[in-house]
């Protein structure tokens, strides 16, 4: 088995942990829970509620802290399980990839797929993850291997990451807008408790 040089090692490695990262973080869970921490720190920063709102706000962090230390131990089995190399050579036999190096792909093994242009990220089950590049691949091979992915609705799966990333986005914007908002004079709790901290001669008794 050939050795793969340190700069495509790096560069599958970084590629790998991004898609991984992205999968996880767009997931409708991790966006409840998002949504959730970010309207209860508004209410907090509205109208406090020490009691009430502490546990739920340590709650989301401590399902954060866990979720990230899931995306680590997932990324550790891919890189362990997986060689880090670009594949640039291939053959398809069936529902069968089959690897210059004699490895067999079964495509019902696939999980997920991730594709532009000529490259072809594919996460397998057992966590493996496979780097194609397509450049010299005859065009007929090339759809056929899309035609195979299609079938399975592995490319058409992705839409749902559109609408989520959206929403994403517009939660951490109204959020940080709404916390902002809070902090500005007579508008929130948040208001009056960097008031207190910051002018504390008005708050102390006569």
């Amino acid at each position: 088995m050939e050795m793969v040089d340190k700069a495509t090692e790096k560069r599958w490695k970084r590629k790998m942990g991004r898609f991984l990262w992205v999968w996880r973080l767009y997931s409708p869970w991790f966006l409840l829970v998002y949504y959730w921490f970010w309207r209860t720190l508004f209410r907090f920063c509205q109208w406090g509620g020490v009691r009430r709102r502490t546990p739920v706000l340590a709650g989301c962090m401590a399902l954060f802290f866990l979720y990230f230390l899931l995306f680590l131990w997932e990324k550790h089995l891919y890189r362990r399980n997986s060689r880090a190399d670009v594949i640039k050579k291939a053959e398809i036999e069936g529902n069968t990839l089959c690897l210059s190096d004699g490895t067999r792909i079964d495509l019902r093994q696939v999980r997920k797929v991730r594709r532009k242009e000529e490259q072809v990220w594919i996460f397998l089950k057992e966590h493996r993850f496979l780097w194609l590049d397509m450049t010299e691949w005859p065009e007929k091979k090339q759809d056929l291997l899309r035609l195979k992915l299609t079938q399975r609705g592995l490319l058409a799966g992705q839409f749902w990451k559109v609408p989520v990333a959206v929403c994403l986005a517009v939660v951490t914007l109204l959020g940080c807008a709404g916390v902002v908002w809070t902090a500005t004079p007579y508008n929130g709790k948040l208001s009056w408790k960097l008031d207190e901290w910051r002018y504390p001669e008005k708050w102390q008794q006569p």
